[in-house]
């Protein structure tokens, strides 16, 4: 199990405790199985994704289960009283979603989770897979938790993609799709001529892409990050080098523009994209 899993763990277990609803609330097996009401966090499985729009980063789903028993004097009771350990629980959980800035939300799922999935497969009546057993006055609920974070692949490319010789860029990912070179051209055609007369007005400029995300530990870092990459687009030549280390000199900004508003996870972070003119 990765640390920042572990991390995650401990954190909801806090959260629960922190409700005050539970009388023992644990990580793990169940060492104290005679105290209610209980919550039991138990880890499920760790599921990685290739992060889609940038190849230097991979999302992780973290999933846990949650579970609730109480005891009571009748069924009924009992039945009303895990409702309310649920509802408990799921405020608790939800209260920070972020995990104190380790989680972050992301295309496959918000930061955190909550769900309740079934009550657990009774031993003695194993086919009451989602129903309760009323005549127990002992009960059980079992919530799915689910946090997603983010994590950047060291060593992914060899360098930073930088502008002139300033490191802009290597807080976050970014890719780059080049355009064709375009040559300027005139056609003319005559009366008896066959074909046509092509007269070369030279070569001009291509388009360069960039889109990648900014962040910092601070909104204000995130903000002066901003400006500095903003304050490029000055009408001056400049040399730009993609995080392969190839180097594209006479290159105009055309356009720097902030995809959205700034997001907060672990970190401050703003996905954008930059129009480049390369001119031959």
């Amino acid at each position: 199990m990765a640390s920042l899993d572990t991390d995650i763990l401990n954190d909801l277990t806090a959260a629960l405790r922190t409700s005050g609803a539970f009388a023992h609330v644990e990580l793990g097996g169940r060492r104290a199985e005679a105290v209610v009401p209980r919550a039991s966090v138990l880890f499920e499985r760790s599921d990685t994704f290739p992060s889609e729009p940038w190849p230097t980063s991979r999302w992780v789903r973290l999933q846990a289960r949650v579970l609730l028993r109480t005891r009571s004097e009748s069924p009924a009771q009992g039945q009303g009283r895990l409702c309310d350990l649920a509802a408990a629980a799921c405020d608790a959980i939800l209260a920070d979603p972020y995990r104190g800035g380790r989680c972050v939300d992301l295309p496959v799922g918000r930061a955190t989770e909550v769900q309740i999935i079934r009550r657990p497969r009774d031993e003695r009546y194993p086919e009451r897979a989602t129903t309760l057993d009323v005549r127990s006055p002992e009960q059980e609920l079992c919530l799915t938790v689910r946090c997603h974070y983010e994590l950047a692949d060291a060593g992914a490319f060899p360098v930073a993609a930088r502008l002139d010789d300033d490191d802009l860029f290597s807080a976050g990912p970014c890719t780059f799709e080049l355009g064709a070179w375009r040559r300027e051209t005139i056609h003319r055609g005559f009366p008896g001529l066959l074909g046509e007369l092509v007269f070369d007005l030279g070569l001009r400029g291509r388009p360069i892409t960039q889109k990648g995300r900014l962040q910092a530990d601070t909104a204000q870092g995130l903000h002066d990050l901003l400006a500095a990459v903003a304050a490029k687009d000055d009408a001056q030549l400049h040399t730009l080098t993609d995080h392969d280390g190839q180097t594209y000199t006479k290159v105009l900004v055309e356009s720097f523009q902030p995809a959205g508003p700034i997001q907060a996870g672990r970190n401050f972070t703003c996905d954008y994209t930059i129009v480049y003119r390369q001119l031959p």
